[in-house]
């Protein structure tokens, strides 16, 4: 019996166990480390103003690449959406539905649809739908981005290959955009999902609904994605609330 395993470890483990060169339930006994329940990277959230900034930059303004407009709409995709990069990556336009007179994503995340009882729904605003107008002409097989297609998934050699390939590329060039936002921490794209968490959150969307909308759950917005420090909209309320 081992004491305290570390999780990097048992995620590693579990991979090998899954492609066959490891039997997972030789140390099923384990004590394995648990994660904190909360994330140190939830106070890395952009500003409205920085937000505002990063969806205007012209294409002289973003970094020289020629991909620089499809991960700059991406991201600011994922800043409405609350989505995690995968799921993103994986929209279809067979996932919109219309309820009620209005258009929305609805579909089960990637990583846990297996134990998701109610499905994402996500409102398709102006923006979004701007977005997708531009790159449709773009995309193969009913994907929302050119990102995805049924002949880079037959190519990948490793599973979802072309999504990690591409959080690599995107990683990579929001360091550079890093500077042009006089952001004080690297940015990533995890950034734009809390920071469009902590957003909803500030102007008043019920937090069961932002959850629904992101994929997740009350506790994890709580924990993991909502950036109390950053909801400027409710300090200054608060500042305002009482007097004594």
């Amino acid at each position: 019996k081992c004491l305290y395993v570390s999780v990097s470890l048992r995620a590693l483990l579990n991979k090998s166990d899954k492609m066959g060169w490891f039997d997972i339930k030789s140390v099923e006994r384990c004590n394995w480390m648990k994660k904190t329940g909360k994330s140190s990277k939830k106070y890395q959230t952009l500003t409205n103003a920085q937000c505002k900034r990063f969806v205007a930059l012209t294409k002289e303004e973003l970094p020289k690449g020629p991909h620089s407009e499809l991960y700059r709409d991406f991201c600011t995709f994922i800043l409405y959406t609350c989505q995690s990069v995968c799921d993103a990556v994986a929209l279809q336009y067979k996932d919109i539905q219309n309820i009620n007179g209005v258009d929305h994503f609805v579909f089960k995340r990637r990583k846990i649809a297996s134990k998701q009882s109610v499905d994402c729904s996500v409102p398709i605003n102006p923006v979004m739908r701007d977005i997708m107008k531009r790159w449709k002409p773009y995309t193969k097989d009913g994907y929302i981005f050119p990102i995805r297609s049924k002949e880079r998934l037959a190519a990948s050699v490793i599973n979802n290959g072309d999504i990690k390939h591409f959080i690599s590329k995107i990683n990579c060039w929001l360091k550079k955009v890093t500077d042009i936002l006089e952001c004080p921490f690297p940015l990533h794209t995890y950034v734009f999902r809390h920071t469009g968490i902590t957003h909803y959150i500030s102007k008043g969307i019920p937090i069961i609904y932002v959850a629904n909308l992101a994929g997740t759950s009350v506790s994890n917005c709580e924990s993991i994605y909502y950036n109390n420090q950053g909801d400027t909209a409710s300090r200054d309320k608060v500042l305002s609330a009482v007097k004594f």
